[in-house]
């Protein structure tokens, strides 16, 4: 086996294939070395490689424009397409080496099908390093020096350095937005433990305060406490007390949420808003619950008591109807919400990996245009059109099968047509919800305070009293 063979052996793409399949394999591939600057492909021009994917064994390929501005770069283990393709908006005109000794293999698009249908680990890993590219591509599009950085590579001696310098400064930043994907996976778990104990901290409650309403027989807590004694469920009693107390003192933890965006927004404290918004947003729920069991379902009166109990409850309503519409607006850690560009970017990345799996460019253009056509531009349009989404999928399905796209392309362009059309329903009632949340915030947050003020003056009064 010559060295160039032990490489591709040894690559994170074919090490873990069994030798049989690597033998099988090998036949097919077509191995290329490229000196530093030397050009690996221009797509306009070059067509051997068309139908076949560049995979990197060593080195650096770097994505140029027809204005030879840089556009992406894959580095060991990753792929290039052999065909026109986009980056970051733009299209990627040439590959040209960006090592001294650049290694790559070009492997037929067949292959990668088939290796990918035959293993879902193996699928797993080819969209893992498209991401991985698409991200790369998406911190160089950012970088304003980009351009002067392959220029000085170019013209001076020491102009390796200084592309190794900025590939690793890219690849860091890269590194840094994994990291923070994986803190908010790990946020995630977080807020599930959180919602666990909650519920079965609810469940207890419950079952103990539904077994005195029902059947005091069944009451377990003054078995334990004798002070909690069993008695009629009904306001004023040692249990609904504790209950309202318990509930009360939720809702009041609530208001460390409005700390929490102060503290982030104007003294820039390192705190997490996505967690402290479900931690306000589970004491809200509890807070009320526990305030309705205080009440002993005795929901209807006039006086302090009620009143605090009216406010409650409409502020639970009111800070639902404003999660529902803040949740369709992603919120930064800053509390500011998400720019609608960040979804058209994210449509546009479905719109690149569609490219990877169509075989044809100009097919895939011809997609684009019948996912447009008759789309209505209004959201009441879209919302009434939504049933038939599945009916349209399949005909422009069999469209593009006679344009001569094989089943798996047209089963894809028809997926892309759903998420696009969804994509597009979802920016019209973002930018519905941008205001309407606004306006509606206007309304929870004083009926939250109203909340906290009546409660602590019914407190009050009942202490007198009593």
């Amino acid at each position: 086996m010559t060295a160039d063979i032990e490489k591709i052996r040894r690559s994170r793409l074919f090490k873990n294939l069994p030798e049989r399949a690597f033998d099988r394999i090998l036949p097919l591939l077509k191995v290329r070395f490229y000196e530093n600057t030397q050009d690996v492909l221009q797509l306009k021009k070059d067509k051997d490689f068309e139908n076949s994917f560049g995979y990197v064994i060593s080195g650096r390929v770097l994505f140029l424009s027809p204005d030879s501005k840089p556009l992406g770069v894959a580095i060991k283990d990753e792929f290039f397409l052999g065909r026109s393709f986009s980056l970051a908006g733009s299209t990627v005109d040439r590959l040209m080496s960006a090592s001294e000794a650049t290694l790559v293999v070009f492997i037929p698009k067949e292959v990668i099908s088939l290796l990918s249908s035959a293993s879902n680990q193996f699928a797993e890993m080819l969209e893992e390093i498209y991401d991985s590219i698409f991200e790369r591509s998406k911190l160089i599009s950012q970088d304003t020096s980009a351009i002067k950085t392959i220029q000085d590579w170019i013209l001076n001696q020491d102009g390796q350095k200084t592309l190794t310098s900025w590939v690793g400064v890219i690849e860091k930043k890269r590194m840094q937005a994994i990291e923070r994907k994986a803190k908010e996976a790990k946020l995630q778990v977080t807020v599930r433990y959180l919602w666990i104990l909650a519920i079965l901290f609810v469940g207890f409650i419950s079952a103990e305060s539904f077994a005195r309403l029902w059947n005091p027989s069944y009451a377990f807590v003054a078995n334990y406490i004798p002070y909690f004694e069993i008695d009629k469920f009904e306001p004023g009693t040692r249990w609904n007390i504790l209950l309202g107390i318990l509930g009360y003192a939720f809702l009041v933890l609530t208001m460390g949420h409005t700390f929490v965006k102060l503290g982030i927004r104007k003294y820039h404290w390192k705190l997490n808003f996505q967690l402290s918004q479900q931690i306000h947003i589970l004491f809200g729920i509890i807070g009320s619950y526990l305030i309705v069991l205080h009440t002993a379902f005795h929901m209807s009166g006039m006086n302090i008591a009620y009143w605090a109990l009216y406010a409650t409850l409409i502020g639970i309503f009111t800070g639902f109807i404003g999660q529902f519409i803040s949740s369709q607006i992603p919120m930064s850690i800053r509390g500011e919400k998400l720019k609608l560009d960040t979804l058209k970017a994210e449509q546009q990345k479905l719109q690149q990996k569609a490219e990877l799996l169509l075989s044809n460019h100009q097919v895939y253009k011809t997609s684009v245009l019948l996912i447009s056509k008759g789309i209505s531009s209004s959201f009441w349009g879209n919302i009434f059109q939504t049933p038939f989404l599945f009916l349209r999928a399949l005909k422009v399905k069999a469209a593009l099968r006679g344009l001569g796209l094989g089943e798996s392309g047209a089963a894809v362009a028809a997926q892309l047509i759903r998420k696009e059309y969804q994509m597009k329903q979802k920016i019209r009632f973002l930018e519905i919800s941008n205001v309407a949340l606004k306006k509606w915030l206007t309304i929870h947050k004083p009926i939250g305070y109203a909340t906290y003020g009546l409660g602590a003056l019914h407190i009050i009064l009942v202490t007198l009293l009593a």
